[in-house]
């Protein structure tokens, strides 16, 4: 006689570790996704507990991703509070320099260019958010210092966003 139960509980427990298998890259792969806007919100609680070296940290690999432009334009911004908050206000500057060119960039775009999951507002970056905290800094960084971290972030753009216009 043939014995189907052996044959039916090896095909089982294949099937089984395939579909945990296939159910972990599932996983992994809607994990990765929130992973960089969880990388934002980590960001902003490592800033919130005073922790602006690690927020920096993080957002350095934000921008480093594959990221969309809101999401970057909005790690550069978050990154620069944290680097004003270390006194470091030239990359804070660069920094602004870039997030202000980039959301602008978006907004001229119109709704469709800004990430829907990102709660930045590439609007009222642009126009109010980014110029406001750039007249924050001038008293804290000297004309040649940011004539320098404005030359840095055009360099920065050119590298990273090659197809923005100059």
């Amino acid at each position: 006689m043939c014995n189907n139960d052996g044959i039916m509980k090896y095909s089982m427990s294949r099937l089984s570790i395939a579909a945990k298998l296939i159910l972990i890259l599932l996983l992994i792969m809607a994990n990765g996704c929130a992973m960089m806007h969880g990388s934002l919100d980590q960001a902003q609680e490592y800033s919130r507990e005073s922790n602006y070296e690690a927020a920096v940290q993080t957002l350095d690999n934000v921008i480093g991703s594959d990221e969309s432009e809101s999401v970057k334009a909005h790690a550069f911004m978050l990154r620069a509070e944290a680097y004003s908050s270390l006194k470091e206000y030239r990359s804070a500057y660069r920094d602004l320099q870039v997030a202000w060119k980039l959301s602008c960039h978006l907004y001229q775009k119109g709704p469709d260019a800004a990430d829907a999951e990102s709660d930045f507002n590439t609007a009222k970056s642009c126009t109010e958010k980014i110029p406001l905290l750039i007249d924050e800094l001038k008293p804290f960084i000297s004309d040649f210092g940011a004539i320098m971290a404005t030359q840095e972030a055009a360099a920065i753009v050119r590298k990273i966003f090659p197809e923005l216009p100059r």
